[in-house]
């Protein structure tokens, strides 16, 4: 919920944000990318990071467009800053989508 009253609680952020295994470094992708999109319809899979670092190799890539309504898990980064004209800013950076389901 949006609060436009100062939080009494201070927090010290430590760039750079490190991925979920490994210490990856996790980058925005450059404006254009096309983003990956994984087909793991009816593959069983840890939810992990022995699956999430090696998505290249455990998933074939779903070429179409993603049905409305389809089932997925969308791996982001998020990057918060202050801005002059804005105030608080948050931004969502889409790295990739593993389509688990199709709408009926």
């Amino acid at each position: 919920m949006y609060n436009p009253r100062s939080s009494p609680i201070k927090v010290k952020v430590v760039p750079p944000v490190r991925g979920p295994a490994g210490g990856k470094i996790v980058k925005p992708l450059v404006f254009g990318t096309p983003i990956k999109v994984y087909n793991a319809i009816g593959r069983k899979f840890k939810f992990d990071s022995s699956t999430f670092d090696n998505l290249d190799e455990l998933f074939p890539l779903w070429e179409d467009e993603l049905p409305y309504r389809s089932y997925t898990i969308v791996c982001h980064t998020c990057q918060v800053y202050k801005s002059p004209t804005n105030g608080t800013v948050l931004n969502y950076y889409i790295q990739w989508i593993l389509l688990l389901g199709l709408p009926l």
